[in-house]
């Protein structure tokens, strides 16, 4: 029997797809995402050192230079005119924000160099089924008290009953979230993966399997946000009279969608907890979690040194991405991520929106997964958007 060789590319494309799906998972103070982001730094650095060449677009030289040195001067001006200024937790920040920037520039031009763009959204797509089947291998052995072995996924990560159960009731309702910390951050990870298969600027298809493995996975979070943001996914795919008829003429969409049906009838009693009643209690109301934790995040920017922020990492983690950077890096920096999106826009409304959804869901600028959200959106906005890919290649003979 041959043994079919892994080429470096694939071992690339492996290593960021797993350090987008542990970014949950700690090892003492490091998380398994950062440790696999190194690796995938090293490597394409030895890559590039090997071959004598490196590639940089202009504009990606110039976003080397100024962003590091926006993130400097917010630094120093908090220094000397922030007096609950924190420095090492901005120094923090500040090299972490570099060295991510450093290594998705790397990926990115790897990828488009190489032309892997398709070959990462198969990688993308079977890691994206890989972690629902975990996940909902880990509800099943919950449901039946832990017959089956499963405590190897939460080794990492967290235990507790309320990471799992709906509202912290006992074993009655358990939420799926696989290899993640929250069943939300199981949602943001399969919409993110969701949308960028129905979007890339390609003719590129996701398999109907993988679409309902992925669909049923996110339903079984049970997680409000997730399904909202998911069906909002779907009504953006299937928009079109065109593309409806399109689905109900194919038999598997036919079948994928009684499959659903009867699903949702199973399991009608929990749909009713967590979905009828939720919805229910938010427009009485009566439950104003959601609200309290969009609008709660406006609450820590400083509206007296707004220009400035409160500094890079001197605001909790916030789940309203706008609000976290308008807090830590101020007006300036808020107003040129806020051009960001508009740009993401031009190239790719569909991929935008949900973009600018997810912002609202789970937050974190500073952790290694938002880095590579971020860098999977510019990389399937552009694809075959932008036809001409100018690279900066020094001479090797200097």
């Amino acid at each position: 029997m041959k043994i079919k060789k892994v080429s470096f590319e694939q071992v690339i494309l492996v290593l960021f797809s797993i350090a987008f799906i542990l970014v949950d998972w700690r090892l003492g103070i490091m998380r398994f995402s950062d440790l696999f982001l190194i690796a995938i730094f090293l490597l394409l650095l030895l890559y590039y050192i090997t071959n004598k060449n490196m590639f940089f677009q202009k504009s990606q030289l110039l976003f080397l230079v100024l962003l590091p040195l926006l993130l400097l001067t917010n630094i120093l001006m908090n220094l000397f005119f922030n007096s609950n200024f924190l420095f090492y937790e901005s120094a923090q920040g500040f090299f972490k924000i570099a060295f991510y920037l450093m290594t998705m520039i790397l990926i990115f031009n790897f990828v488009r160099k190489k032309k892997l763009e398709e070959n990462l959204l198969d990688t993308l797509s079977v890691t994206a089924v890989i972690v629902s089947f975990i996940g909902i291998y880990i509800t099943i052995s919950l449901y039946l008290n832990g017959i089956f072995p499963y405590e190897f996924f939460w080794q990492f990560n967290r235990q507790d009953l309320e990471s799992y159960t709906y509202r912290g009731w006992d074993r009655s309702i358990i939420r799926t979230r696989s290899v993640f910390g929250e069943p939300a951050y199981l949602g943001f990870y399969l919409n993110t993966i969701l949308a960028i298969l129905y979007f890339t600027r390609s003719n590129y298809k996701i398999k109907k399997s993988h679409d309902f493995i992925i669909t049923l996975t996110v339903l079984l979070t049970f997680s409000y946000s997730s399904i909202l943001i998911m069906a909002g996914i779907k009504l953006l795919h299937y928009f079109g009279w065109s593309n409806f008829i399109s689905f109900i003429k194919k038999k598997r969409s036919v079948i994928s969608f009684m499959l659903a049906i009867i699903l949702i009838g199973l399991f009608w009693d929990t749909v009713e907890k967590t979905v009828i009643i939720r919805t229910q209690e938010i427009l009485s109301g009566t439950d104003g979690s959601g609200t309290a934790r969009l609008q709660g995040s406006w609450s820590y920017v400083n509206w007296d040194n707004l220009f400035l922020g409160n500094g890079i990492g001197n605001t909790p983690t916030l789940f309203n991405v706008y609000a976290y950077i308008l807090s830590d890096l101020g007006l300036v920096s808020f107003l040129l991520f806020l051009l960001f999106n508009g740009w993401l826009i031009y190239l790719n409304p569909k991929l935008a929106l949900v973009f600018i959804a997810l912002n609202f869901q789970r937050g974190g600028y500073l952790g290694a997964g938002y880095w590579i959200f971020v860098t999977l959106i510019i990389l399937y906005s552009c694809h075959n958007k932008i036809n001409q890919y100018k690279l900066r290649m020094p001479n090797a003979s200097g």
